[in-house]
């Protein structure tokens, strides 16, 4: 490969990740997976601290809009 489709193939990747970024700001909580609530000890269950009991958190690169 030469540097130029080196640089092209970067570009459509890149582009590609922004635009999905845009579309889709947020993801599942990789702590709670989803279910807005952690397991406790003895049973307990308590709100995940990560996504503030949302079940989502925002990805890497979404603007705070």
């Amino acid at each position: 490969m030469t540097a130029v489709e080196i640089v092209l193939a970067a570009l459509v990747i890149g582009g590609g990740w922004y635009v999905h970024v845009r579309l889709f700001p947020w993801r599942t909580c990789p702590r709670c997976g989803g279910s807005k609530r952690n397991r406790g000890g003895h049973g307990t269950h308590r709100d995940c601290g990560r996504c503030g009991a949302t079940g989502r958190v925002r990805r890497i690169g979404a603007r705070k809009d």
